[in-house]
């Protein structure tokens, strides 16, 4: 909700000079100021939001196997930071995830980047066991090249998930040209897997929408849906401790 004004600004700023330039948005938390884009300005089609945790693990992947990620094909849906990796295929077309997962089951994971992670991120990542300004470069040099090269973005579902309402923002392996993201179809999922991502949409939109009508029921809402909350008194505690703390820059809640 603090990010929300300032991209929707930052945004229009640019069209102002440049009616045609791609804006690329690596802005947290990337799925909430995605659709809270696609909400305030449904009619701009060349921002594309990205973000760098897939790539990273992707990496770190790459770190466990002793070998080159940026030839494989990734196979991933989700929703930011809550996606899944189904599949990741080298060259040959074999699947590296069965060889990813027996390799974590007897080593445990650290990630890439782990001399710059906290110990926090340490730990969570201990319980599995291995920045990216070169992936912003990167996807830049496909859209001016036309590269159509594959990387993992974040879309408007629009039928690429099915059963995921079109409007949610979706994170999925896509090919990236000139013409910005073509996504790759996923099709039907586990029910666990949607029924955490409808949960988590929800929050998101929720989000959003209090964003945008000033609404405290709906900020409240969010709250208690999020799971790292799950209690509706907890999330009025958390709430109203948010307001005060950001008061100078979110808009008010009634």
């Amino acid at each position: 909700m603090r990010s929300m004004h300032d991209m929707v600004e930052i945004v229009n700023d640019v069209r102002a000079h440049s009616p045609e330039a791609w804006i690329i948005n690596y802005t947290n938390p990337a799925a909430i100021v995605a659709y809270g884009l696609e909400r305030v300005l449904p009619d701009e089609h060349r921002v594309l939001n990205i973000c760098d945790q897939p790539v990273n693990l992707m990496r770190s992947y790459g770190r466990l196997l002793g070998r080159d990620m940026s030839k494989t094909e990734p196979v991933y849906f989700g929703l930011n930071h809550f996606g899944w990796f189904k599949h990741i295929y080298d060259e040959e077309g074999h699947d590296l995830v069965p060889q990813i997962k027996e390799y974590t089951e007897k080593n445990g994971f650290l990630p890439a980047d782990a001399e710059q992670r906290d110990q926090s991120w340490l730990d969570t990542y201990a319980m599995v066991k291995d920045a990216h300004g070169d992936m912003i470069v990167e996807i830049t040099s496909a859209i001016y090249r036309n590269t159509n090269k594959t990387f993992i973005v974040i879309v408007p579902n629009n039928g690429i998930i099915e059963g995921m309402p079109d409007d949610a923002m979706v994170e999925v392996a896509a090919s990236v040209g000139a013409n910005g993201p073509q996504p790759y179809a996923v099709g039907k999922i586990g029910t666990f897997y949607r029924g955490l991502m409808e949960n988590q949409y929800a929050y998101e939109r929720l989000t959003v929408e209090a964003w945008m009508e000033g609404s405290y029921e709906k900020a409240l809402q969010a709250l208690t849906l999020n799971r790292l909350v799950g209690d509706a008194k907890k999330a009025r505690k958390v709430l109203d401790k948010l307001i005060e703390a950001n008061k100078d820059y979110w808009p008010e809640l009634k």
